[in-house]
């Protein structure tokens, strides 16, 4: 199991850096996938360049606000994994 969300995680970090996001490390903690990038303009610059793709702005709108992430690093990393990839799937993007 730990093996597929690495594979997971690889493929999900290759999809943001297909996109100008830099995803700087991939790593794992209490049975967590943690994909780690900086703050950036680029984040929010992802939110205009997305305006018809709903569920992707959806999602880096949240990334200001919402609470229930797991941050690391003086505020500069996130746990995007578990709030992402049902996202991706549902639009088509494999992750297996």
């Amino acid at each position: 199991m730990e093996n597929l969300y690495h594979i997971r995680s690889q493929c999900l970090a290759a999809y943001l850096m297909n996109r100008g996001l830099e995803v700087k490390e991939v790593s794992e903690e209490n049975d967590r996938v943690l994909l780690w990038f900086d703050k950036s303009e680029r984040m929010f610059e992802l939110i205009n360049e997305y305006k018809e793709n709903y569920f992707l702005k959806d999602y880096l709108m949240r990334l200001k606000e919402v609470k229930t992430m797991v941050w690391k690093k003086k505020n500069e990393g996130f746990d995007i994994f578990h709030v992402l990839a049902a996202d991706l799937r549902q639009h088509g993007v494999m992750l297996d």
